[in-house]
């Protein structure tokens, strides 16, 4: 059903589509593209990572400056970039008066998602502790205000970010711990306090027993929570790696591989690496890497109040039918994305076609739809059937 869903709805543009089913469709929500690498090519890089998959980045700002530049890149490129505004410790000792109204002005528009990154970094200690400390406080007392997301950055700090952030907890927007380098531990507690998880590169590097591998491997981390970032140029996911497990790099594809050799190095991470990290991931987690590429997707989608609009083209999502008919061989049983609204809690769900139609009481195939979840105040599902035809002409669908 799903193929004829897509022939109908996009009659002469069959190859677009075909094109599409060989790509995941992920969110990288940490990539620093005001970095002075990415100074001269950066029409290319946009363009890569549209063809490997990558359908929204967050742009991450570092500093104030860096804040501003990543915002006026969103208006370059408007439904491809999203920016966050902050000052990361590292910088901390660069706050000066005023900072905090600019930083505002920044964080207010709405192409700006998230407050960030921010946090403590003991490791390096770029800034004294006290003022990494202070100039945090400052940005999650921006969160709070404006309530948008923290994106937050710790390293060696665990302790002392989670007393700070514990001032807040009943004002606390949604936190992301980004880049996440740590302990299963921490993560467990990051996890107990409702956080979310953004994973890289790293985890080539990650040789610790109580590391990120670990937590993917005994399944400490939960799709619902988990986010994925290149933190781009940082981060190069080395699939080299001599530790590497083998049957990581066994579940590697060629494509992936092919964007992350031609285009990325040590030196300069892209975007476009996104899908090999999503399928390193999902060897470690024993998943598909097209669940864990939708999950993660779906999890910067499902808090659209907080993250912006990253939204999906529904006529681009149809393809993960294809993709999940191929990984559970079940092509005569087309599978059906829905979304599922029991109180505040929204989460995706899968469903064979015929208990799908039996749901919402059909009788027969229907070809020319899409499901959609609408925002519904009673804990049950509710599902909306739009036409294929008007749902592309509106473009943008926004859920919620």
């Amino acid at each position: 059903m799903a193929s004829n869903v897509t022939e109908n709805a996009l009659p002469g543009d069959t190859k677009t589509m075909q094109d599409c089913y060989e790509n995941y469709i992920i969110v990288d929500i940490g990539a620093n593209l005001t970095h002075r690498k990415f100074g001269k090519d950066l029409d290319s890089l946009i363009q890569r990572a549209k063809d490997s998959g990558v359908q929204k980045i967050m742009v991450t700002g570092t500093s104030l400056r860096a804040s501003k530049e990543a915002l006026r890149l969103t208006r370059i490129y408007p439904g491809m970039l999203y920016s966050t505004a902050g000052v990361q410790p590292h910088d901390a000792k660069s706050w000066e008066e005023g900072y905090m109204e600019e930083l505002r002005d920044v964080a207010a528009n709405p192409e700006c998602v998230a407050i960030g990154v921010c946090g403590l970094d003991y490791n390096r200690d770029f800034s004294p502790p006290d003022v990494q400390r202070e100039v945090f406080e400052k940005q999650i007392q921006l969160a709070c205000e404006l309530n948008k997301p923290l994106l937050v950055h710790e390293r060696d700090s665990h302790e002392d970010l989670l007393e700070i952030l514990d001032k807040y907890k009943d004002q606390l927007p949604l936190v992301v711990i980004h880049s996440f380098t740590g302990t299963a531990e921490e993560a467990q507690r990051y996890l107990d306090k409702g956080m979310y998880i953004g994973l890289t590169g790293y985890l080539c590097k990650d040789k610790s027993d109580t590391g990120v591998r670990k937590l993917l491997e005994d399944g400490v981390i939960p799709l619902e929570r988990l986010l994925v970032e290149t933190d781009s140029p940082f981060m190069y996911p080395n699939t080299k790696a001599s530790k590497l497990p083998q049957h990581v790099k066994d579940g590697l594809t060629k494509r992936s591989l092919m964007f992350l050799t031609r285009y990325c190095s040590f030196q300069r991470n892209e975007p476009c690496s996104l899908p090999t990290i999503v399928e390193m991931i999902a060897a470690f987690m024993k998943k598909p890497p097209e669940e864990v590429a939708l999950s993660t997707a779906f999890n910067a989608l499902k808090n659209r109040k907080e993250f912006g609009k990253l939204a999906f083209n529904v006529a681009e999502a149809l393809k993960l039918d294809n993709h999940f008919n191929k990984e559970k061989k079940c092509a005569s049983k087309d599978l059906y994305y829905y979304f599922m609204k029991r109180h505040s809690e929204i989460t995706l769900r899968t469903a064979e076609s015929t208990s799908m139609q039996r749901a919402i009481g059909f009788n027969k195939p229907q070809t020319d739809i899409f499901l959609l979840c609408h925002h519904n105040p009673q804990p049950q599902l509710a599902l909306s059937l739009v036409p294929m035809d008007r749902v592309i002409n509106q473009g943008w669908v926004y859920w919620g």
